[in-house]
């Protein structure tokens, strides 16, 4: 229970430091209670490549490598090819975060991605012992799709975050009309980017706005995971792009249909 409190206690501290931040922007109150009301927790991701000798706990959260699976479930192929192995989240390691409760409490999740458009993915759900999983190698990883090798192995860390969309919502424009301020979007791109360096160097995360996104035109669907292109996996998404998981929109928690999950791709 202790650590559990001081996970929210964690949390809440960013919170308030977010919180901090819209203060101290100047703006009029009711445009900072707007940008209060905005803001949405996500679970911050951190990657570190592993080292040479370096092995990590088999079901680990981790980015790159190959995944850790139980016998019954085969690596997933598209086009007769094995779909690239993106990342596994040991949904343990991140309940202390998910206070919301918004995932399961315990299994793995697991990210293969083509990176192709339409259904070049895989997301796929495992919630059974741990003790069952075992590192699943390939004996021709010239199959592995348009790559021909995994990804670097990289270990995580954790931050809690609480950030604003990309783009600001309709209900901000209109506050800052009504105080006669122009250059809207320099304005919120100020506070956005002081909220982006109370976690700076974090390339990944779960839950959040997806990056490019719109605040408050978002409500069909809930960004599940997103994924950057980044030098520790070396992983290239298009052109330095990212890949965007999104659940629907439901009351269900946790969330555990994870075969509805959707994936799109951003990139400049």
């Amino acid at each position: 229970m202790g650590k559990i409190m001081n996970y929210l206690t964690e949390i809440m501290n960013m919170k308030q430091k977010a919180l901090d931040v819209i203060d101290r922007s100047g703006l009029p109150a009711d445009v900072c209670s707007v940008l209060k009301k905005d803001l949405r927790y996500s679970i911050q991701i951190k990657t570190e490549r592993v080292k040479n000798g370096e092995s990590l706990p088999i079901g680990q959260t981790k980015f790159g490598g190959v995944p850790h699976l139980p016998d019954h479930i085969e690596w997933p192929m598209y086009h007769d090819q094995y779909i690239p192995f993106f990342c596994q989240l040991n949904l343990a390691e991140i309940a202390p975060w998910d206070f919301e409760n918004r995932l399961p409490k315990k299994g793995l999740l697991y990210f293969f991605d083509t990176q192709e458009p339409g259904e070049g993915y895989n997301v796929i759900y495992y919630d059974g012992d741990i003790q069952n999983l075992k590192p699943r190698y390939l004996k021709d990883e010239s199959m592995i799709f348009e790559w021909g090798e995994p990804y670097h192995e990289c270990k995580v860390s954790f931050a809690p975050a609480w950030m604003l969309a990309t783009y600001p919502s309709a209900e901000f424009d209109l506050a800052l009309e009504r105080h006669g301020i122009d250059d809207s979007l320099d304005v919120y791109w100020k506070a956005t980017d002081e909220l982006d360096h109370l976690t700076p160097d974090f390339e990944h995360r779960i839950f959040g706005y997806p990056y490019m996104g719109y605040s408050g035109t978002d409500d069909r669907e809930t960004l599940l995971l997103e994924v950057s292109s980044n030098d520790e996996m070396d992983l290239t998404i298009w052109d330095a792009g990212l890949a965007q998981y999104f659940m629907p929109v439901t009351d269900q928690k946790p969330f555990c249909e994870f075969d509805k999950v959707e994936r799109g791709i951003y990139s400049s």
